[in-house]
C-alpha cells in the first residue's frame, strides 16, 4: 500500500494536469441564450517593473485562451487568444466576469464580438475581434470596428466610425464576415447614423474636425437594399452645429501620440 501511494505522488509530479487537473486559472460562463459554454484559461501574465520603458507595448497585461463549446454536445467549436491590457488604467487585472460581460452576442448567437483589448492606438475607432460560432458560417474570425452600432437583422450590424478627418457609416455582414461600406466620408463631409428600421438607415450629414466649414443640415433615409436615398426632416432635438460624440483620448492613446 505504501508503494502505491508513492507511485501516485510520483505520477502527480510528472503529470500534474492529467492526474489532479489543469492548474491554470480557469473560469466558465454560459452564453445569454445558453447555447455555449465559454471558458477563460489564463495562458500568461506579463508585468513590467517600469512600464513603457522600451515602448508603448511594455504595459501590464494577461493573455487568455477563450474556448467556446457547444453546451448540448460539449464539443469544442473554436478557441481564440485574447489579451486583457489593464496596465494603462489599473494596477489590477480586469475581473474575468467583466471581460465576459463585455462580449456582444448576435441575436441568435451565430457570432460574438469580443471587447476591445486595450492596446495603445491612434485616436479613432478601434477594431476588435468577432468570432463565428455557427458551424455553417463560411468564416471563422473577422474584425469589427464601430463606435456605436445597431442591429439590422440577426446577421447584419450597421454603425459609426469616427476619426478626425473621416466620419463614416459601415455595415458588418455576419453571413460572410465582411465589412461593407454604407456611406463613406468625403472630408469635410461625413455621416452619422441616427436610427435603423425595416432595412433603412436614417442618416445625418455632418462635418469632420479637419476643416471648419458651414454645411446645410441634411438628413435622409438610406435603403440598405437598393442603396437609394430619400431626403427627410432632421430631428428637432439635434443641434445643427453638434458633431458626433467622440470618445475622449485615453492615457494609452496619449502615450502613443508622444512616441
Amino acid at each position: 500500500m505504501k508503494n502505491f501511494y508513492l507511485l501516485i505522488i510520483c505520477l502527480g509530479f510528472l503529470f500534474p494536469s492529467n492526474i489532479f487537473g489543469d492548474n491554470k486559472v480557469k473560469q466558465k460562463f454560459l452564453s445569454p441564450a445558453g447555447k455555449y459554454e465559454v471558458v477563460f484559461t489564463e495562458i500568461e501574465q506579463r508585468k513590467f517593473t517600469k512600464q513603457f520603458e522600451t515602448g508603448v507595448d511594455d504595459v501590464n497585461h494577461i493573455i487568455y485562451r477563450i474556448d467556446f463549446l457547444d453546451k448540448r454536445t460539449n464539443t469544442l467549436l473554436t478557441s481564440v487568444k485574447y489579451t486583457d491590457v489593464y496596465g494603462f488604467d489599473s494596477e489590477k487585472q480586469t475581473p474575468i466576469k467583466y471581460l465576459f460581460n463585455g462580449m456582444t452576442w448576435s441575436p441568435k448567437e451565430d457570432f460574438v464580438i469580443l471587447p476591445e483589448e486595450g492596446w495603445a492606438s491612434a485616436p479613432g475607432t478601434v477594431a476588435t475581434a468577432v468570432i463565428a460560432l455557427n458551424p455553417r458560417l463560411p468564416w471563422k474570425e473577422s474584425r469589427f470596428a464601430f463606435d456605436k452600432f445597431l442591429w439590422i437583422d440577426d446577421f447584419n450590424v450597421i454603425g459609426d466610425r469616427h476619426d478626425d478627418c473621416c466620419y463614416e457609416i459601415g455595415r458588418f455582414d455576419g453571413a460572410t464576415g465582411e465589412d461593407v461600406p454604407v456611406k463613406e466620408c468625403k472630408s469635410p463631409i461625413g455621416y452619422e447614423l441616427i436610427s435603423v428600421q425595416n432595412k433603412k438607415a436614417f442618416i445625418r450629414q455632418v462635418t469632420d474636425n479637419c476643416r471648419e466649414r458651414d454645411l446645410p443640415l441634411i438628413c435622409f433615409w438610406y435603403d440598405l437594399v437598393t442603396q437609394k436615398e430619400k431626403r427627410a426632416s432632421c430631428p428637432v432635438n439635434k443641434d445643427k452645429e453638434k458633431k458626433p460624440e467622440k470618445k475622449p483620448v485615453s492615457e494609452k492613446k496619449a502615450i502613443k501620440r508622444k512616441m
